[in-house]
């Protein structure tokens, strides 16, 4: 049970490295991601290999729905898909030219 809304390649002009993302809509992030990254990071904290295991389950089970790299409907690379340009913080590059495009 994929959750994804698409799947798409990026590519930095200046870079011969491709990524693959897909995207996910911001509201399953705060409610779903989120909430399991928390729980997640709570079970980590612990020693008991009872609850690295949980973790790892946790994570899997986000991994599953979500893919392993991924980003929201509201973020700058959403936003780069139309205009080719990711604007980010100034200490993160500012912007930078890229290409985004959907793929099957």
């Amino acid at each position: 049970m994929e959750k994804t809304l698409g799947k798409y390649k990026l590519s930095f002009y200046d870079s011969k490295i491709i990524q693959c993302k897909d995207l996910i809509s911001h509201d399953d992030y705060v409610n779903i991601i989120k909430p399991y990254e928390i729980k997640i990071d709570e079970l980590r904290k612990s020693k008991k290999r009872v609850h690295q295991e949980e973790a790892d389950s946790l994570k899997r089970e986000l991994k599953s729905y979500f893919g392993d790299n991924w980003f929201t409907d509201k973020s700058p690379l959403f936003y780069a898909i139309k205009s080719g340009v990711i604007r980010t913080n100034p200490w993160q590059g500012d912007k930078m030219q890229c290409i985004i495009y959907e793929t099957i």
